[in-house]
């Protein structure tokens, strides 16, 4: 297996309508990870602590692997 990028999702930007036919699609085998919820805001608080989180090398793995360590991801 290759090397795995992870990306962090952390709130709602500007959206811009397009048909759901024509926009991108995420790829399979990727799985999206995001802190924020429809119609919910995200706090600071949560915010920072998950790119605390994110940016610590020994986080890697929990990462790399949300599935698996979703309890732990819950707990930054």
């Amino acid at each position: 297996m290759g090397a795995v990028n992870s990306y962090l999702l952390l709130g709602h930007g500007a959206e811009d309508p397009i048909n759901f036919n024509s926009r991108k699609k995420i790829p399979k085998g990727v799985t999206l990870v995001t802190l924020a919820q429809c119609a919910e805001l995200s706090y600071d608080e949560e915010v920072c602590s998950m790119v605390e989180a994110f940016t610590k090398p020994k986080n890697k793995k929990i990462f790399d692997d949300p599935i698996s360590h979703k309890g732990i991801l819950l707990g930054f």
